[in-house]
């Protein structure tokens, strides 16, 4: 029976080993964290759920929307309550119904998470896929052998060999995995570098009372491009989150605002964001119940990886999904990638062996 790894278990890895499931292989995940999902990302406190990456999950293409409503459990699959509009470089707020119209990325299109947060998509993915899944495990480099691939983690332990390798964590971390190892792989090394990513801080606000939103809203996407906030969201417009009466408002930074901060302690940088959240969206947001930060250092792919070039590994046995390859870092596009990634390497299991060079072209 064939072994594959998968590193990392966000959504692309988890989506590439659920549909590996069918196969006659032996897949194990390495994920370097504590859970699942990567930015898929949901925390819990002081009775609430929220969702302090991505915001929401929606279904970019038929393939992901079989996947989430009819081929994993999706009781609790919940459509978030209102519209996203949007802040104008004037400061001004319009709605759907307003001169710039309903935001245009969402449009019509259903806006989903879970009831207990939209991390349950990676546990979901993890339970219905046949793989075996090591957290707390961090790859830091490949050796060929033979039979194919060793891993070796950052404590010096190695598994495999494995005959296909699948590496999903952003670019400039699995470019810095591929020259840890002794191998020639300088070809595919510069498909990665051709990925930039922007970094976003979030700030969750936490209140014992209600925040009144404008309208209908569930959350105001900001356009302006000066301006220091991306997006601003409502929890409590996400079924099971938040109980009645309180509210959870989820702040990201824009990247341009961040970059030049991208390394302060983003505590340090809460009372500033709260403030100019707070005058965006003229409420009063003082004296939150409680705050929870995070810096997403890659948060956003600014353009992806060279995809013809990072193909050439597939000779090899190494493969690559995520946002990097996806080239957007919304949740069904990482689904999509990690999908496609699982049928380039049933595509390879189903060849004949050959020796190659990844380097060579």
């Amino acid at each position: 029976m064939a072994r594959i790894a998968i590193v990392g278990a966000g959504t692309a890895g988890l989506a590439a080993a659920w549909s590996l499931r069918s196969l006659p292989v032996d897949v194990t995940v390495f994920e370097k964290s504590r859970g699942y999902a990567g930015r898929a990302a949901t925390r819990g406190r002081y009775g609430v759920r929220y969702d302090h990456g991505a915001n929401f999950l929606r279904p970019d293409s038929g393939r992901v929307r079989s996947l989430v409503t009819e081929q994993l459990p999706a009781e609790d699959l919940v459509a978030i309550d209102g519209e996203v509009w949007t802040l104008d470089g004037d400061g001004r707020l319009h709605g759907p119904n307003g001169a710039s119209g309903a935001d245009a990325e969402t449009g019509s299109r259903p806006m989903w998470t879970y009831r207990d947060g939209i991390s349950t998509i990676g546990k979901r993915l993890a339970r219905a896929a046949s793989a075996t899944v090591h957290t707390q495990t961090r790859i830091a480099s490949l050796a060929r052998a033979s039979g194919g691939w060793m891993l070796r983690t950052e404590d010096g332990e190695t598994a495999g060999p494995f005959a296909a390798v699948l590496l999903t964590p952003p670019a400039p971390q699995t470019a810095r995995l591929l020259r840890n190892s002794d191998e020639d792989l300088d070809d595919l090394c510069a498909g990665l570098d051709a990925a930039a990513y922007a970094s976003q801080f979030t700030v969750v606000l936490g209140y014992d009372r209600p925040v009144q939103r404008p309208g209908s809203c569930y959350g105001v996407r900001v356009t302006a491009d000066d301006h220091p906030l991306a997006w601003m969201g409502f929890e409590e417009a996400k079924p099971g989150h938040v109980p009645d009466e309180q509210c959870v408002l989820i702040v990201q930074t824009a990247p341009a605002w961040t970059a030049q901060r991208v390394d302060q302690d983003p505590d340090e940088l809460m009372p500033e964001i709260k403030q100019t959240a707070a005058e965006a969206l003229n409420v009063n947001l003082s004296r939150p119940s409680w705050y929870d930060t995070q810096r997403w250092r890659y948060s956003l792919p600014v353009h992806g990886a060279d995809g013809a070039k990072l193909k050439r590994g597939a000779a090899a046995g190494l493969f690559f999904a995520g946002d990097s390859v996806a080239g957007t870092g919304r949740i069904g596009a990482s689904i999509e990638s990690g999908l496609d990634a699982a049928d380039r390497m049933k595509a390879a299991l189903d060849e004949p062996p050959r020796p190659a060079d990844p380097a060579s072209g």
